[in-house]
């Protein structure tokens, strides 16, 4: 078991007065092939998931690698964070209910289908990535986990764990301008906060 986490990263001045962390979502992703399906006949299954929904944030076991301290520490002129495993941060993780409208009621009520969702990913969790050389099935697996847990091998020199939450517990959202025209959309229509 670990007892300590790196996150490698920009230099921001302001991380010393928010500590904000960036959590990445399907589109922001450095591995072109991750969280994608093969083929376009499989998107429809995949909106239906909600890869759209989370956030990943990457982390690796090691803080002296060249090539990490080069893809992700802006060219070794940023930082990397160390982080104890051990804090209560980690332990004491709780997800905000999910709800939805339930025009019956006349109010929000918990949705189980999005309580599950949010179970099989174990939100909040720091997991370790596996690597491999098959992508994952998009017709066949058992939970949503299995897609954002596996990458190609080429990427195993990062030794990377992620921490995968719900964007709606995120503190602020910023989506590129460059981001696809649907995301953007999405997230307009379900009132989160939009930066470009």
């Amino acid at each position: 078991m670990l007892d300590n986490i790196y996150k490698y990263m920009p230099l921001r001045k302001e991380f010393f007065d928010n500590f904000l962390i960036r959590g990445s979502q399907k589109y922001a992703l450095n591995d072109p092939f991750e969280l994608r399906p093969s083929s376009n006949k499989h998107a429809k299954l995949l909106t239906k998931n909600s890869y759209f929904d989370f956030a990943v944030i990457s982390l690796s076991e090691t803080n002296n690698n060249l090539l990490m301290w080069s893809h992700y520490a802006a060219q070794h002129k940023g930082i990397i964070l160390e982080l104890d495993l051990k804090h209560q941060l980690f332990e004491n993780y709780s997800t905000f209910p999910a709800t939805k409208y339930d025009e019956e009621l006349d109010a929000d009520v918990l949705d189980n289908e999005e309580i599950k969702r949010r179970a099989e990913i174990k939100a909040g969790k720091v997991q370790r990535v596996r690597y491999n050389t098959l992508r994952p099935s998009y017709t066949k697996f058992e939970n949503i986990l299995e897609h954002f847990l596996i990458k190609s091998d080429e990427w195993i020199y990062e030794k990377e764990h992620r921490i995968i939450l719900p964007l709606v517990t995120a503190d602020r959202i910023i989506v590129h301008v460059d981001f696809p025209a649907f995301t953007r959309q999405f997230l307009i229509q379900n009132n989160t906060l939009l930066q470009t």
